[in-house]
């Protein structure tokens, strides 16, 4: 038997320079975010706000993933808030785009500017020359995970239980001796 135990050696060194949490770091390469590169069009129903806009796909590994259409019915009565909802809790709703028929009169939004992209809008009335907002762009942020994630992880979960053993040998006398 002339067989090396070079290969399964040089996997283990791998594993171990990886370091870290291995489910944590499949997550992270999973990961999925949308921004507004463009708002389209507008109609005020009844006491909403509905917005068709497009958002442009990233994904942690491959950069660009292209760009999608999406539409989100906004509450008027948020747009008003004083003071203003955050951000990361703004009241809205996404809504399949064909909520937004032809024909309909359009809201007139005054696009605030950003670095390339629309920061944002408000919603004015020409008629009464008063505007609502300002609604900005980040709260159309998604982040997500990519589907091919969970099938995966249940081996990542392994190779975590099985590499915490040696984690905690090595970064032992990092925690025993501090920074």
């Amino acid at each position: 038997m002339a067989g090396s135990s070079r290969p399964p050696i040089l996997a283990l060194l791998a594993l171990l320079l990886c370091g870290g949490c291995v489910s944590g770091r499949l997550f992270e390469a999973g990961r999925v975010s949308e921004s507004v590169v463009a708002y389209e069009r507008a109609h005020v129903r009844e006491t909403a706000l509905v917005v068709a806009y497009t958002v442009q796909v990233e994904s942690a590994l491959g950069g660009t993933r292209g760009r999608a259409e999406r539409a989100a019915r906004i509450p008027l009565e948020a747009l008003a808030a004083d003071p203003p909802h955050p951000v990361d809790s703004f009241p809205l709703e996404p809504v399949r785009r064909d909520h937004l028929q032809e024909g309909e009169e359009p809201a007139e939004l005054e696009i605030l500017p950003g670095d390339g992209v629309p920061a944002g809008f408000r919603l004015c009335e020409p008629l009464r020359g008063d505007c609502l907002g300002p609604f900005y762009s980040g709260a159309l942020y998604r982040d997500r995970t990519a589907w091919w994630v969970w099938p995966v992880l249940p081996a990542a979960a392994v190779a975590d239980v099985l590499l915490m053993p040696v984690h905690l040998v090595m970064t032992a006398p990092f925690f025993l001796l501090g920074d």
